[in-house]
């Protein structure tokens, strides 16, 4: 491209005003951001090839140092009926955000691309290339996020591809969320939502492969659908979730159904915190690594670190496919804490192996609280390789003292290890 012309972006901006800025195609204009842009309050429209894929590009040339707060290129405030469109942003391996909307409504980003954060120059420990800070109505559809060199999970190195969260945490009004047919490739965080104002949102149909952080990590929710995603080679957990307590009761109902999941190194569903109501149904979840030594003991389903202490108040696992590794023998396959109701039925289970004294399932308390029901039924479970579950293998952990359960009820699941021997069940 020996004539491509290199303009800053913000006069245009600024003389665009409230109105729709129409950019160039990449191949005459290359469009540069020198500094951050405040204030923007036009939208931005640019031009696709013949596939639809965006033509038009904003590259970011300026640097930072250390790691304060990182300003993005382009910074909206109070603004409503705003879109983004056919644009790709490309932070030219900077530690740098890309756009950011504070108080906004009636917003949509399609069909744009991101990519090229770096922290070779400078970076904040949650930079984001979209950042929603208290904004209501957005859609966030067609998007490429990719090649955001998530160096590590580490605190300081949380970098995003979408943030989510309010100005002022004792008032949020983030809502109306619709996130979907987006894909994140080679990125450290996919999505980041933390709001409990949020009862209207859809993270659906979405791709998401080698991430080494979140791909969805969704705290202090009240309502969330989480459908038809794939996830792939996640070298963390795929999906985080907690609710959050309001006028002494708890909040959070997560829906996530038709999900695909192939090898989450971690955990795919992993539980944070207390919460309402979770509806894990017809996924598909896979974790089969060709090599011992790549194994690190994955989980479908299990809680994270306040494992003893968190608890799921209704909890219905069904029509799902799981195709699990299941070593070191001294893991539980599916590792539940407390519930007050678990409904875990009609699910295909098939494990690679599972040794002696091994458990199946595990549902523990620390307080020890009785747990209402319990059911498990209408299950099959197989391993990988005839006769690798063992006779002596354990359908539940039994711990003393035992977290007590009032109704207990194993039905029609074929399981050749031991059943309780302590806990009483019903099988009916």
């Amino acid at each position: 491209m020996p004539n491509v012309i290199y303009e800053e972006i913000e006069p245009l901006i600024r003389l665009a005003g409230k109105g729709k800025l129409k950019l160039k195609s990449k191949e005459e204009i290359i469009y540069i951001v020198t500094r951050p842009i405040k204030n923007v309050a036009c939208s931005l429209q640019g031009e696709v090839d013949l596939n639809g894929d965006p033509l038009s590009e904003i590259q970011c040339h300026f640097d930072g140092v250390g790691d304060d707060y990182t300003p993005y290129m382009m910074e909206y405030e109070n603004v409503s009926i705003l879109s983004i469109k056919n644009i790709s942003f490309n932070l030219m391996n900077r530690g740098r955000g890309s756009v950011s909307v504070s108080l906004g409504q009636y917003l949509a980003v399609e069909n744009c691309e991101f990519s090229n954060y770096s922290l070779k120059f400078g970076h904040y420990k949650t930079d984001s290339n979209l950042l929603f800070v208290s904004c209501t109505s957005v859609l966030i559809k067609n998007n490429y996020f990719h090649d955001n060199e998530g160096q590590s999970n580490e605190d300081r190195q949380l970098n995003r591809c979408i943030s989510i969260h309010d100005r002022d945490g004792k008032n949020p009004i983030s809502n109306g969320f619709f996130i979907k047919n987006n894909r994140f490739i080679r990125v450290n965080q996919g999505i980041v939502i933390q709001s409990n104002s949020m009862s209207i949102c859809q993270c659906n149909n979405n791709y998401f492969e080698n991430l080494v952080d979140n791909a969805l990590y969704l705290l202090y929710i009240e309502k969330i659908e989480i459908r038809w995603n794939q996830f792939k080679d996640l070298f963390d957990e795929a999906i985080v979730i907690s609710g959050y307590l309001k006028d002494g009761k708890t909040k959070g109902t997560f829906d996530i159904q038709h999900n695909q999941a192939m090898n989450t190194k971690v955990k795919f569903l992993g539980i944070n915190g207390s919460l309402e109501q979770i509806f894990f149904c017809n996924n598909k979840i896979t974790n089969k690594y060709e090599f011992p030594e790549q194994k690190n003991r994955p989980a479908a389903i299990a809680w994270r670190n306040n494992a003893l202490e968190a608890t799921v108040d209704f909890f219905v696992v069904e029509n799902n496919q799981f195709d699990l590794d299941t070593s070191p023998a001294n893991y539980d396959v599916f590792p539940f804490g407390r519930t007050t109701v678990l409904l875990f039925r009609k699910n295909s289970i098939t494990i690679e192996k599972l040794s002696r004294y091994q458990k199946l399932f595990a549902l523990e308390d620390k307080e020890k609280r009785k747990i209402k029901y319990v059911e498990f039924s209408d299950n099959v479970i197989n391993s990988r390789k005839e006769g690798e579950i063992s006779l002596d293998s354990q359908f539940l952990r039994e711990m003393y003292p035992l977290t007590p359960i009032n109704h207990l009820v194993i039905k029609d699941f074929l399981f050749v290890g031991t059943f309780p021997n302590v806990q009483p069940y019903k099988t009916w």
